[in-house]
């Protein structure tokens, strides 16, 4: 483990989606290495901060006009039930277009769901983001800040582009994917990344 490699890794290591035996690693570079200690403190007062700001701004709504809300949401359902129904084909309509489908690839987005040749597949939540965003555009191929604006769209997160390696990396090896002769997510020379 090394001074560049926490760049890259830092995102993981907050989040919690860091291979355990990795962690390890991590943390026995920090206790050792004074200027990392540093960085990654101040890598978690700023992700803090920018946690705590996000909440801050976020409207809630008081209980009482919460309950006139119900109350009006009701009686309209009691007085025009054939738009309840609507609504409810609307919904259930909706649900079934947020699973993608590309080649033996499926992604349950409201269940977060990964299968692979019928085979489920178990992912962090940054690998989802990054194979949601390659199954909603599989024509497209995206550069690391592309994925990287897929993964933390607020940029919450003050990442390396390099970042993005690692867990199409991880990705790849999750679906049984191999980079040199790959079937899900080929290496684009000069851009980043495509699914095939």
């Amino acid at each position: 483990m090394n001074c560049k490699e926490l760049a890259y890794m830092l995102a993981d290591y907050i989040d919690g989606s860091m291979d355990p035996q990795l962690r390890e690693e991590l943390d026995a570079h920090i206790a050792m290495c004074e200027p990392c200690m540093i960085f990654t403190k101040t890598f978690l007062v700023a992700s803090d901060k920018t946690r705590q700001l996000r909440k801050e701004i976020e409207y809630k709504i008081p209980p009482e006009v919460r309950s006139r809300l119900e109350t009006f949401v009701r009686a309209a359902a009691l007085k025009f039930p054939e738009k309840v129904n609507e609504y409810r084909e609307q919904v259930e309509r909706e649900r079934r277009e947020k699973v993608l489908r590309h080649g033996d690839l499926e992604m349950d987005v409201e269940r977060h769901r990964v299968t692979a040749a019928g085979r489920e597949v178990h992912l962090t939540p940054i690998e989802f983001k990054i194979l949601q965003a390659f199954l909603e555009a599989p024509e497209r191929a995206f550069s690391r800040d592309q994925l990287l604006t897929a993964i933390y769209p607020n940029h919450e997160a003050a990442v390396v582009d390099r970042t993005i390696d690692v867990h199409v990396g991880k990705l790849r090896a999750k679906l049984g994917d191999d980079p040199s002769r790959p079937r899900y997510i080929a290496t684009v020379r000069g851009v980043g990344y495509k699914l095939i």
